[in-house]
């Protein structure tokens, strides 16, 4: 991906971030204003927490500027396994048919 569609995926991004934002936190600013009793302590712990779990999907979903450095090397080794094992699986006289059971 050249440079300039990367800046054009980062602002949808933002924007994406930011609307989803701001409709989360009104509508739970409007619902929670409905009630008579006011939830200070669980709504502020309610917005930390999803702002949090936000920008840690981001975070790992974009790799090249991450905060959190995650190895890929369990990935790399779960892809060559199942490689491995499809290989195994596979006749050793792949171009013989197969029998039909009935």
């Amino acid at each position: 991906m050249d440079e300039s569609r990367t800046a054009q995926a980062g602002t949808v991004l933002g924007a994406t971030f930011a609307f989803m934002s701001v409709l989360t936190m009104t509508l739970t600013g409007y619902l929670l204003g409905l009630r008579a009793r006011r939830y200070g302590y669980p709504t502020a712990l309610m917005i930390v927490t999803y702002a949090t779990l936000f920008l840690l999907v981001i975070d790992l979903d974009r790799p090249a500027r991450a905060l959190f450095k995650v190895s890929q090397e369990p990935m790399i080794e779960l892809r060559e396994s199942i490689i491995h094992a499809t290989l195994a699986q596979q006749p050793s006289n792949a171009g013989a048919a197969v029998p039909h059971r009935e």
